[in-house]
């Protein structure tokens, strides 16, 4: 959808052999059906706005439009938003914004303790130490967190850090789980394997000095 409204009066989801992309100024409205769902290797794409009553996601979301964009998708939910067990939520992060979801009603993170959300992070720009991206919103209502988000395959429990390589930027996050809002911070670069090793040299060039000081100063 690249614009306009398009209104679905069946229920059901997405089907196994398409994506829905849901792009700025364009509306998905489901209001009309009590829930939608959208499939495990499904997806919805874009920064536009959802209505619904109910909707579940257990296949990838993203909120931009365009590869390297960075944006927000809006729901209108009067029941629940779902992100399920083995969902993935794909993001772009940027200098100072990045993408997110806002959902005016319920926002419900998994179902369960168990179930894991993964995280999918492209780092668009060097992100800003001490930035704060709210990547999951609760607009209006109440955000329960019963599962967590993974990243690379580690399950991020509330305040863990994690280190993130991308587009040859590199970023350490910390995890906030809020009853409004989901954040990540950007707590300090991750030095590159050749800076870890020009910092080493010098270190070590540092003690070799200093060593050679201490002699001349024991000959005098």
């Amino acid at each position: 959808m690249e614009a306009g409204t398009l209104k679905v009066t069946a229920a059901g989801g997405i089907s196994s052999s398409s994506a829905l992309n849901v792009r700025s100024g364009a509306l998905l409205d489901l209001t009309s059906v009590a829930s939608y769902t959208a499939s495990a290797g499904q997806s919805i794409a874009g920064s536009g706005a959802i209505s619904s009553q109910s909707m579940t996601v257990a296949g990838l979301i993203q909120t931009h439009d365009t590869a390297n964009a960075i944006g927000t998708l809006n729901v209108t939910n009067s029941g629940t938003f779902t992100l399920a067990d083995g969902a993935t939520f794909a993001l772009n992060l940027g200098t100072s914004a990045g993408d997110r979801l806002v959902a005016s009603g319920e926002v419900s993170l998994g179902t369960i303790g168990s179930d894991t959300i993964a995280l999918t992070l492209n780092l668009v720009s060097q992100p800003m130490d001490g930035m704060v991206y709210t990547i999951l919103a609760a607009g209006d209502g109440l955000l329960t967190n019963n599962g967590l988000f993974s990243y690379n395959g580690t399950v991020l429990e509330d305040q863990a850090f994690f280190d993130v390589l991308s587009n040859g930027y590199s970023q350490r996050f910390q995890i906030n789980y809020g009853s409004t809002g989901d954040t990540l911070t950007a707590v300090d670069a991750v030095p590159e394997p050749g800076t870890w090793a020009m910092m080493l040299g010098g270190l070590a060039a540092l003690a070799f000095s200093q060593k050679a000081r201490r002699r001349l100063k024991g000959h005098a």
